[in-house]
């Protein structure tokens, strides 16, 4: 799980973006929607637009607010949380209506997709706010009994035990059970995406933590064509004999890979085996690995490897 104090992001979420206020998907008529909207205070209007990246500076009157609520415009969905593409459901954000870019954010076990949605926020309403990107944040497909979300169970025991007892190096090379159905989903979120908007695969950049950071891997490195950038915070290990022959094949990808030197989750041999024996023999110029004195987090450098792979992907 991300402790998001950690990020420096702002921390509201669009959890509560009023699923009520989802208008394209409600079913409500014009005047139903109307007329919910007008029982609203000032200050929750404001709040709906702002959520959805809107600008109302020029309202002046309540009914200039719930117009600007109803427009079309606003009503293609510029931000929506529960919008469902391939076999994911997550946030979503149309940064221009002509996008040509594909951004998706990928949690880790235990989290849900809210978890890294600051992170989208913090991009669509900063470097990216006007630009042609779409940003999806997925939650993974499995609802856990211990709450929050994963991409595949973990036996944490187990493969804890299986460590200690020098196991680590097998464990490494394995497929976890469940990795190539969360792999086969987020592959299909990106396919969805990147048909209903005609997005190239080389405009796609797939950005992860822990274990959705061992999923982005994963698709990035299963998808043919593969996708054009790819952000790995703290990934746990897997099939690394499979990711080092197919990174081979894919001499243009962009690779950004983090690790704390102190993560009690994924501990630092992991993040260097991934480093020595997956992406060792990849261009060193689309290479950049990153160790830093901290634990199972985003780094601050993280945040920026991520923008600056953006804005490489944008300009070709």
């Amino acid at each position: 799980h991300l402790p998001l104090s950690l990020l420096l992001l702002p921390t509201q979420t669009m959890a509560a973006l009023n699923k009520e206020y989802d208008f394209a998907n409600d079913g409500k008529s014009v005047s139903e929607q109307e007329a919910v909207l007008k029982a609203l205070p000032v200050r929750q209007l404001k709040s709906i637009l702002d959520q959805r990246l809107v600008n109302h500076s020029d309202c002046v009157e309540k009914s200039d607010l719930v117009k600007k609520v109803l427009s079309k415009e606003l009503n293609k969905a510029l931000a929506r949380p529960n919008s469902t593409f391939g076999d994911l459901t997550g946030f979503f954000y149309l940064c221009s209506l002509s996008p040509k870019y594909l951004l998706v954010v990928s949690h880790g076990y235990g989290a849900g997709a809210g978890d890294l949605d600051p992170i989208a926020q913090q991009l669509a309403r900063g470097p990216l706010k006007g630009k042609d990107f779409i940003i999806f944040v997925p939650a993974a497909p499995l609802s856990l009994p211990q709450g929050g979300r994963g991409w595949w169970p973990l036996d944490v025991p187990t493969l804890m035990r299986r460590a200690m007892n020098g196991e680590l190096e097998q464990l490494m090379s394995e497929t976890p059970e469940g990795l190539n159905e969360a792999t086969a989903k987020l592959s299909s979120s990106v396919t969805a995406i990147c048909t209903e908007y005609a997005i190239e695969m080389k405009h796609v950049v797939l950005a992860g933590f822990s274990q959705g950071a061992t999923v982005s891997v994963d698709t990035a490195l299963s998808m043919s064509p593969p996708p054009g950038g790819l952000v790995a915070w703290t990934p746990v290990a897997a099939r690394i004999g499979d990711w080092k022959k197919a990174i081979a094949e894919r001499k243009d990808l962009r690779v950004f890979h983090s690790q704390g030197s102190q993560d009690p989750v994924v501990i630092p041999l992991m993040g260097q085996t991934i480093d020595t024996k997956a992406f060792g023999e990849h261009p060193k110029e689309l290479l950049e690995t990153f160790s830093f004195a901290g634990g199972h987090t985003i780094p601050p450098e993280g945040m920026e490897a991520l923008k600056t792979m953006l804005a490489k992907i944008s300009e070709g």
